[in-house]
């Protein structure tokens, strides 16, 4: 890997400290009264204004070559091309750094030493992670962002050029340099047991899934994509509308690939940062706006894969920044990407997962959380309970205990459903996660009967919250929050004293899990309460 070259170095010969001269306000074509700089590893970014201005660096990393002049601007025209798509009123041109008397001047008349793109400051309380950050963002929100990407993905670049990079020997070679890369990386930023860890599973994945990596090929699911679709390269506008900014344009083989990579990129990202259940959202609703359930299949590799590579890039900026607190901050991040990457390469024996809970606990999130990072199926009541009704999962019906969707026979038919869809599940060498209130012991041990008879373990998640919070939540749901669940405040009176809490199961068999406080808190919390009970096996093989 090269190093980086100073500035001093570059073609024009001897310059001028290039940040230090873009910092002035005078460098600019406007009135400015401040401008801000953000360092990567490959780049500079200058905000001044209404503008940023983006200046590459002249680094060569083998996978990325800004080495010359030339170079540097072919690939800042090829990132203003490349995201109009997704991004279509961020880019507005490139532009010259040039050189005038004895100063730098962007947009300036006189010798042009340098390029940037110019694009259009978007306001950064609007950008995906500072909504995350601020509990702003909505199921509604993440699944109208998965049809925008559905859509982009169906109507991008496929066939010939295209297809190669989604077959099996140009993901094993990217998978190969990935491992080359992070190797020195190994006792600073991840242990060696997570890179055996991951390299095991990646490797028992390339063989297992060889031929669903053919058949996407044949089916056209590889494509020109984003590249690196994150949640700091999405900006939402306050009436709902998306920019989607900053796709790979230095490496073709980096940014086209299986949709899945894509979509696995940004589910992971949500993972990270504390919403494990908005990427299990996001997942299934990509699925449903792209009608590719085969997808699915896929994620727990790519994921791994994508946190990989997430943990590498976060170790390089560690490297090229200058600044304490950013190594700070990218040291941190890689540290975490790595473990991220190894969770996503557990393998348990086939288990019966179970939530057990009050309405209104968290059991629903916990289960979806959980199941983004161990990439499991989750059976849920509240669907079961609608499709057996012949409702639409998604359509409000809210009905009294013992009435409506809750009559005796309606809830016992539920849960033989359940049973049934995890046995088949199970009898395939799966997991599953069962999401419902299992509020009696019977109803449990019929669980525990299904996953011995399919020769599988099983686990109760006991799901835990104060009568306070759990009123609030039913508030919420019955004021038009997006949920499969039509339970409210006043069924929840009527059957909270029916609970039977789950005290006889074994403690080898229970994970107590708190929902106070955030849902990554109660995941973290759950896994870790798993890996304790459960060996993993590092020789399951899921089906294909």
């Amino acid at each position: 890997m090269a190093l980086l070259r100073p500035v001093a170095m570059l073609e024009r010969g001897a310059m001028r400290d290039l940040v230090s001269e873009l910092r002035q306000p005078g460098a600019y074509p406007y009135p400015v009264d401040h401008v801000e700089v953000v360092e990567t590893h490959i780049s500079w970014v200058f905000l001044a204004g209404p503008f940023a201005y983006k200046v590459k660096k002249p680094v060569n990393f083998g996978f990325l070559d800004y080495s010359t002049l030339e170079r540097r601007r072919f690939f800042c025209a090829e990132e203003v091309r490349l995201n109009q798509g997704l991004a279509p009123n961020t880019y507005v041109g490139v532009v010259p750094v040039a050189q005038w008397a004895d100063a730098l001047r962007l947009e300036g008349a006189g010798e042009a030493v340098e390029y940037a793109v110019k694009m259009h400051r978007l306001p950064p309380e609007r950008m995906l992670d500072a909504l995350l950050a601020a509990d702003k963002l909505t199921v509604p929100d993440i699944e109208r962002l998965a049809a925008r990407i559905a859509a982009f993905h169906g109507q991008a670049r496929t066939g010939e050029g295209i297809d190669d990079f989604g077959g099996r020997r140009i993901i094993e070679q990217n998978s190969r340099e990935n491992f080359e890369q992070v190797h020195p990386f190994v006792g600073r930023w991840l242990i060696h047991s997570q890179f055996a860890r991951v390299y095991s599973f990646v490797h028992q994945e390339l063989d297992r899934l060889a031929g669903l990596f053919e058949r996407r090929v044949r089916g056209g699911r590889i494509r020109e994509c984003h590249g690196d679709l994150r949640s700091e390269s999405v900006w939402m506008d306050p009436s709902g509308e998306f920019q989607v900014f900053d796709c790979i344009e230095f490496n073709e083989r980096l940014r086209c690939s299986d949709v899945a990579s894509e979509v696995a990129f940004l589910a992971s990202d949500l993972d990270w940062r504390g919403r494990p259940d908005l990427a299990w959202s996001w997942v299934e609703a990509y699925v449903r706006a792209s009608r590719d359930e085969e997808l699915r299949e896929l994620l727990p590799f790519y994921k791994c894969y994508r946190a990989f590579v997430r943990g590498k890039v976060e170790a390089f900026e560690q490297e090229g920044v200058s600044s304490i607190e950013d190594r700070s901050k990218h040291g941190r991040a890689a540290r975490e990407h790595f473990q991220l990457a190894e969770s996503y390469a557990l393998r348990f024996a086939p288990t019966l997962f179970l939530t057990c809970g009050h309405i209104g606990s968290g059991k629903t999130t916990l289960a979806r959380g959980l199941a983004s990072i161990l990439g499991l199926p989750i059976i849920s009541s509240d669907v079961v309970r609608k499709e057996l009704a012949g409702i639409n999962p998604r359509e409000h019906q809210p009905s009294p205990a013992g009435g409506g969707l809750y009559q005796p026979g309606l809830v016992g038919q539920t849960y033989g459903e359940m049973y049934r869809r995890a046995s088949e599940l199970l009898r395939r060498g799966g997991g599953v996660i069962l999401d419902a209130t299992f509020a009696r012991d019977s109803e449990r041990q019929r669980a525990f009967q299904t996953a011995r008879l399919a020769g599988a373990g099983y686990m109760v998640l006991n799901v835990e919250a104060p009568e306070s919070l759990i009123y609030q939540r039913l508030v919420a749901r019955s004021h038009g929050q997006v949920t499969e669940s039509d339970a409210g405040p006043e069924l929840f009176e009527q059957v909270k004293t029916r609970f039977e809490a789950p005290n006889g199961v074994s403690p080898t068999q229970l994970v107590r899990v708190p929902m106070t406080g955030s849902i990554g808190d109660a995941v973290r919390v759950a896994l870790g309460g798993i890996r304790q009970r459960l060996p993993q096996d590092h020789d399951v093989r899921r089906s294909a």
